[in-house]
């Protein structure tokens, strides 16, 4: 197995009036529709979430977003998109499950 560098990925905090505060995920989905629209479109729960799920990029084959089509920019280069496995490719399924 090859031997990856660790990087350290700030966690960003959103706040808002409503809801507080909350933390993003570090990594940015593909922005390829409007979720919204999958509601507005999709009255069944299953049809809404693979349709928000598409928009997101589910399974891209690159398994990366292709340039310029992520929801927000990447930590590092090339970490992006979205998967239905367990955990990401480049995984630190525990080093993203909570931040301090």
């Amino acid at each position: 197995l090859k031997t990856l560098p660790d990087y350290e990925i700030p966690a960003v905090r959103v706040h808002t009036k409503d809801h507080g505060q909350w933390t993003r995920n570090p990594v940015p989905g593909c922005d390829f529709c409007d979720q919204a629209e999958c509601m507005r479109n999709y009255s069944k729960f299953d049809d809404q979430q693979m349709c928000s799920q598409t928009c997101s990029g589910l399974n891209v084959t690159s398994r990366t977003c292709p340039p310029g089509t992520t929801q927000f920019p990447e930590a590092l280069p090339g970490l992006s998109g979205y998967y239905a496995e367990k955990c990401n490719p480049w995984t630190g399924c525990d080093a993203l499950a909570g931040f301090d």
